[in-house]
């Protein structure tokens, strides 16, 4: 019998504090999650990715001397989506609603590339030929196993990104229709689309790119989302892609094209199409899963 029974309850508290953090390890669950910081609204990318020791930027390899660029995109919140009194929007994605994205991670620095494409699958299925454009005429069916098989080659979870990801990278901090204002002017600097592209796709990279160093999300091919379309009333809040079970028919695709109007490839501009169809107006980029840093120290 203990004499000092307070002592006795603290000995039994702190047992208990301890078991609730071990016992995961011990019988075989996960271990608790890593909280990541977000993004404080004004640092820089490169001062993010000290703060959370992640590298600001990292290339795949995909052999035969072709290389994939991705850039870090910080964990976040933001407003998704535009009220429903905007004009010139699509219809189809007035659902104001707050999103908090609560990993970091890595988009390409560009669409998927033609010869990104063919040194991974072995073949260009593209309209307009040239290595250094948009792979297009692909299927979302075609995006998937191209991520399967970069995953597979860089050891890294490779994916395409929730329509949420899409959304907050793109945006890069902003609030306005485009991620450069709402002056629909300026588009010609950020994008290709009716009014620039000659009807066709262009090398990517040749357009400013947005604050946080992604490159024409704006225009050009509209991308492939990992989403169910429509889906976006139902939205999720953490930035997870919508999916319904069993799979709809459809999937999201986002950003506009080289054949659209001036102020139709905004930020928050949706649409879907069939997983099994595919046309020359649409590609996709790449997402990769951040996997923290791991700094040994040296045993005392």
């Amino acid at each position: 019998m203990v004499g000092n029974p307070k002592r006795w309850f603290q000995i039994q508290l702190s047992i208990a504090i301890t078991l609730f953090f071990v016992a995961p390890f011990l019988f075989g669950g996960d271990a608790p999650a890593t909280v990541w910081p977000l993004w404080n609204g004004h640092e820089s990318i490169a001062d993010y990715a000290t703060r959370v020791n992640l590298a600001p930027a990292n290339t795949l390899d995909l052999g035969k001397g072709v290389k994939l660029e991705t850039v870090l995109i910080p964990a976040g919140k933001f407003m998704m989506g535009i009220p429903a009194t905007e004009i010139n929007r699509l219809g189809n994605e007035s659902s104001l609603h707050d999103v908090v994205i609560n990993q970091p991670f890595y988009i390409g620095r560009y669409v998927v590339t033609q010869e990104q494409y063919e040194a991974l699958i072995g073949n260009n299925p593209s309209h307009f030929k040239d290595a250094k454009n948009p792979v297009e005429q692909v299927l979302w069916n075609d995006a998937q196993v191209f991520c399967k098989k970069l995953s597979d080659k860089s050891a890294m979870i490779v994916r395409l990104p929730a329509e949420a990801e899409w959304e907050y990278a793109c945006r890069a901090g902003t609030t306005t229709r485009f991620s450069f204002g709402d002056d629909v002017h300026l588009l010609g600097k950020y994008a290709w689309f009716s009014g620039n592209s000659d009807d066709q796709t262009h090398p990517v990279g040749k357009k400013t790119p947005n604050q946080w160093g992604v490159f024409e999300m704006h225009g050009h091919v509209w991308e492939f989302c990992e989403d169910d379309y429509p889906g976006y009333a139902d939205a999720t809040h953490d930035g997870r892609a919508c999916i319904g079970n069993p799979r709809s028919g459809c999937r999201v695709y986002r950003g506009g094209c080289w054949s659209y109007n001036l102020e139709e490839p905004c930020s928050s501009s949706r649409l879907g199409l069939a997983a099994d169809q595919s046309d020359k107006y649409h590609g996709f980029r790449v997402v990769v899963t951040a996997q923290q840093k791991v700094e040994h120290q040296s045993k005392r």
